[in-house]
């Protein structure tokens, strides 16, 4: 894990982060080594997918909203499933709010309470050889937890793989920017 200073929550400076007694080990990412972890997280050949995974770590509530607006008024693809995890506590919430209504019509399942890095069979079939996941974590750990090739996207590319059965091979807009290559 990491701190990103007056970025995350818990490190609004650096002194509230670190130990005085200890050196602080600064890192500079640039683009190539940006493009080069991208490349290594998108594991699958091609771009087919089969299985949409969502939620590692669990979907807050923010992300239920956001992908049922994202799913609403389109057609998922009979041919990937779109799995989401949660916390049972999430889940009731979005529940209550009309959510899961919402991404159950669009034919997305909910499994609460597990993590992705522990999920095999039967959730991810054998028949699902590629998997598109907005987790980076996942993409990480995923490999060699499941055995399966992946795609990392955004939330609104996992939905469109979802739809299409097509993960696309765009590189994601932050990352093909001028801004990023000129480093």
């Amino acid at each position: 894990m990491f701190h990103i200073v007056g970025v995350t929550p818990e490190a609004p400076t650096l002194d509230a982060v670190t130990d005085p007694a200890e050196p602080v080990r600064r890192v500079r990412v640039g683009a190539a080594g940006l493009a080069r972890t991208w490349e290594e997280l998108n594991s699958a050949n091609g771009t087919r997918t089969d299985l949409v995974a969502l939620g590692n770590p669990h979907f807050s509530l923010t992300e239920f909203a956001r992908l049922a607006d994202l799913c609403d008024g389109r057609t998922k693809s009979p041919d990937v499933e779109l799995v989401v995890t949660t916390s049972r506590s999430i889940h009731a919430k979005a529940e209550r709010a009309g959510l899961v209504a919402r991404l159950e019509q669009f034919g997305a399942r909910l499994v609460n309470d597990t993590c992705w890095c522990l999920i095999g069979e039967p959730v991810v079939t054998p028949s699902s050889r590629t998997i598109t996941t907005s987790s980076a974590k996942y993409a990480h750990y995923g490999t060699a937890a499941v055995g399966r090739g992946f795609h990392l996207r955004s939330l609104a590319g996992c939905v469109d793989a979802a739809c299409t059965g097509d993960a696309g091979t765009a590189l994601p807009a932050w990352l093909g920017s001028p801004r990023y290559r000129a480093r």
